[in-house]
């Protein structure tokens, strides 16, 4: 199944050079579509150059947040180009803070081949609790997830249940997922992957340390900073894959 990887950036300029060397050093060629949330100058200068000295990714598309959106309205934005620009049928959401090794794509492409694998991700080396001893990978039981530093979606199911949760959630919420209600951030994957199971998808993670995630050095996870964040909508928010109302960049 061909995919398309989305790769959200905020600032953080030295995993940036890093991804965008590890990507061309260990990806077939493929589509990659670059969502840049209001980085600094420095950031966007190698966003810019970058298409140009690329020897394997076969197509780049870079988009803008020109006002700071946070990472899920830049993931889904990124989502919506693919499905939207390249018909997509599959998604991988790739975080810059993470080291990719040989292999990597492929074994989420194997995850998709069952039809009812809604979302496939890598076991985070943040959470060493997760156990990955079944092969080839774990099936994880509601309201398990797969977390959101590398993970591939299937376009199928996001047309199903929707995308990314940028707005308050409606209906039941398992209560260990309550503190992520609203949050324009953090919790985002989680709630899709409650959603997923809810509707059936399986939520799987590939028993395969491919990929290691260095945590955080983009956006941050502090709560209580984000609380305080003002969000000023780009769009008319929107968890659907249609295309939201812009509003100005």
């Amino acid at each position: 199944m061909e995919q398309v990887i989305v790769l959200p950036v905020h600032n953080a300029l030295p995993s940036v050079r890093a991804i965008l060397t590890n990507l061309d050093e260990v990806t077939s060629p493929t589509t990659l579509i670059i969502v840049d949330d209001a980085s600094d100058a420095d950031t966007r200068k190698v966003l810019q150059d970058f298409p140009k000295f690329r020897p394997v990714i076969s197509n780049t598309t870079l988009l803008r947040n020109e006002r700071q959106q946070l990472f899920t309205r830049t993931v889904n934005r990124g989502i919506r180009e693919a499905v939207h620009r390249y018909n997509a049928k599959a998604v991988t959401v790739v975080n810059t803070d993470c080291i990719l090794k040989d292999g990597w794509l492929l074994q989420l492409q194997q995850a998709l081949k069952d039809p009812r694998v809604g979302m496939a991700g890598f076991w985070d080396n943040n959470y060493p609790d997760v156990d990955l001893k079944k092969q080839p990978y774990t099936e994880m039981k509601a309201p398990g997830y797969v977390t959101g530093h590398c993970f591939t979606l299937r376009v199928e199911m996001l047309r199903e249940i929707g995308i990314l949760c940028e707005t308050d959630t409606t209906g039941k919420v398992d209560p260990a997922l309550a503190a992520y209600k609203g949050q324009a951030h953090i919790g985002s994957e989680r709630l899709l992957c409650n959603k997923a199971n809810l509707r059936g998808w399986k939520t799987v993670y590939v028993n395969a340390p491919l990929v290691e995630h260095g945590d955080g050095k983009s956006w941050g996870r502090d709560l209580r900073w984000l609380n305080q964040f003002v969000l000023e909508p780009l769009w008319h928010p929107c968890d659907t894959l249609d295309e939201p109302t812009w509003i100005g960049v």
